[in-house]
């Protein structure tokens, strides 16, 4: 993962910072180099997302998703979707670029992480349309978490050790309006038919 840095120096009058030349180099490339260990500074955008990757779903919706270059054309998806079907945060994903400086668009999964989404949306009736706050903080302490877009519109990642139909009965029991995103309702229904 390359980032742009500055090199800086100091004069020993005043002791003044001065910018010095923009290059291109890894974190760890500089760490390397300098034979120094990492710093927690260092280490914090080194596990930062730097590239985007974009997914068109059924309805026409596109989203852009921060993502880490994993090289050829695999990229890991950093955010949960708040629009897209069939792909949850950590999935790795093939997405190409139609021309060079473009957004990298989604292909296929490559590997699946194991999380889960649903989304969560406020009834217009219950609280202005907000989504119970105690609601969410429960579906933390179940393992979850929790993006959002607006008070009134949350993902939820549901990490492969956490019991899906536990959270979706919870919900249910709360009067909240939800969807499956992945695995979607219709594969939800497919594999309970297969049983």
């Amino acid at each position: 993962m390359e980032h742009s840095i500055y090199i800086l120096w100091m004069l020993p009058i005043h002791g003044l910072l001065y910018e010095g030349t923009r290059i291109s180099i890894s974190v760890a490339q500089h760490a390397a180099a300098t034979r120094r260990p990492l710093g927690p500074i260092q280490k914090k955008y080194m596990n930062k997302p730097t590239a985007k990757v974009l997914i068109r779903n059924v309805f026409g919706y596109d989203e852009t998703f921060w993502a880490f270059d994993l090289g050829n054309n695999v990229y890991k998806l950093a955010s949960s979707p708040f629009f897209a079907y069939g792909v949850s945060y950590q999935d790795e994903v093939i997405a190409t670029a139609k021309n060079k400086g473009d957004i990298p668009e989604f292909i296929r999964i490559y590997r699946k992480s194991g999380n889960r989404t649903i989304r969560i949306t406020g009834y217009k009736e219950i609280e202005k349309g907000r989504i119970n706050e105690q609601v969410i903080k429960d579906i933390k302490e179940f393992g979850c978490s929790v993006e959002g877009s607006s008070r009134k519109y949350k993902s939820v990642n549901i990490p492969s050790d956490v019991d899906i139909q536990t959270v979706v009965n919870y919900l249910i029991r709360h009067n909240q309006r939800w969807e499956y995103a992945d695995p979607t309702f219709e594969e939800i229904k497919k594999n309970k038919r297969n049983r």
